[in-house]
């Protein structure tokens, strides 16, 4: 979108003027500091681009017929666009600041021992959510898998079960600490949410078909965990 500012130097510039239907190639270069992929920074690069249509002046009947009709003037529009902004700005920030609090309690904890029950439970639950998602398009999961990522189910499992358990131990750790382990009434909340969304008339239905319980516990305990560590942190924020 012209005006975005979201393209490097020259693309947009490049469009200004340019007629429905015709090409042109952009004969640019990458910023020196490209951060969306450093491999690329600083290199000479063509691209050849098509003007598919123009989007239309915002006007109040042009607003009306793009949302059909839930927005009837530019100023309704206009709002809901900053209202979701804000939203979604501040979904961001707590999203970040969350990943940036995990990241640091975790790098000065240390795990000693993983045990084989939580381990276990880890593969099989990344491994059905994996074929799960593989059934979707009619493939089994190795497939599946093998060609999105490059590597067997097994293989990632292992990998990510590595990785995550000695997280959950940490997070476990603090919940104890804290008394932050889900009551059996936020475990019920939950559950009635996933029986609403999914149409399931019985908690049992939930446990079979979406998620053990013991896998519910361990997220309800972590979405807990790092609530409290995210509203206790000092934050240090800097301007990029």
């Amino acid at each position: 979108m012209i005006g975005s500012g979201s393209f490097i130097d020259g693309f947009e510039d490049g469009l200004i003027g340019v007629a429905v239907g015709d090409t042109v190639d952009l004969n640019l270069t990458f910023p020196s500091d490209y951060a969306n992929n450093p491999s690329l920074a600083g290199k000479e690069v063509v691209f050849t681009v098509t003007v598919n249509y123009v989007t239309p002046d915002m006007t109040d009947d042009n607003v009306a017929l793009a949302t059909g009709g839930s927005y009837s003037t530019v100023d309704e529009f206009e709002e809901f666009c900053r209202a979701y902004l804000e939203y979604y700005a501040e979904y961001e920030y707590q999203s970040d600041l969350d990943s940036a609090v995990i990241e640091a309690v975790i790098s000065i904890c240390t795990v000693s021992e993983v045990p084989d029950f939580l381990y276990n439970m880890l593969y099989e639950n990344l491994t059905a959510s994996i074929e799960s998602e593989a059934s979707y398009y009619g493939l089994d999961g190795d497939t599946y898998f093998s060609y999105f990522v490059g590597m067997s189910i097994a293989e990632f499992v292992v990998i990510m079960a590595d990785e995550y358990a000695p997280e959950v131990m940490i997070f476990q750790a603090i919940a104890n600490a804290e008394d932050l382990n889900p009551t059996e009434e936020e475990m019920s909340e939950q559950v009635e949410a996933y029986m609403t969304y999914y149409g399931y008339e019985t908690e049992e239905e939930v446990y079979e078909n979406i998620i053990s319980r013991e896998s519910l516990e361990m997220y309800l305990m972590q979405t807990l965990v790092a609530d409290f560590l995210a509203d206790n942190a000092v934050v240090t924020e800097t301007e990029e």
